[in-house]
């Protein structure tokens, strides 16, 4: 239960300050920066820690830890429309859907399953924010 709400508390403040950004409140840019940046360092380096519990390899709880994190940079690229925007949202999608086919193919197993549904709340954020950003 401890694991869930080191993970869930930044991951909620993240998505509520990316949502207030989406719509131009001002002063979220630090919040998502700040939170964004620590969400990075948890989920590479403590990727071991957080998905403890599943019966996986120690490479893919890495690669798990990895997709996320760079999800996240994807997310702060497309928010402070920084140089690159395009290949790093490009690489992320690819990085996202891979990640997202592996778990569809594992679904059966309930570590996958919650990795899908995840994976899942990260593509739709992308595709609103990447959305919102070029045709708005």
């Amino acid at each position: 239960m401890k694991r869930l709400l080191v993970e869930l508390i930044p991951l909620g403040i993240f998505i509520v300050a990316v949502l207030l950004k989406l719509i131009n409140i001002p002063y979220q840019s630090w919040i998502i920066f700040f939170d964004g940046f620590l969400l990075m360092i948890m989920y590479m380096l403590l990727s071991f820690w957080l998905f403890e519990d599943s019966a996986i390899r120690i490479i893919y709880k890495v690669l798990i830890g990895f997709v996320y994190m760079f999800t996240i940079l994807v997310f702060m690229f497309l928010l402070f429309n920084l140089y690159g925007v395009l290949l790093i949202v490009g690489a992320g999608y690819t990085i996202l859907l891979c990640h997202l086919l592996n778990c569809l193919f594992k679904i059966k197993t309930p570590f996958y399953k919650q990795h899908f549904y995840r994976s899942m709340l990260f593509l739709i954020m992308l595709t609103l924010i990447y959305i919102r950003h070029y045709y708005y």
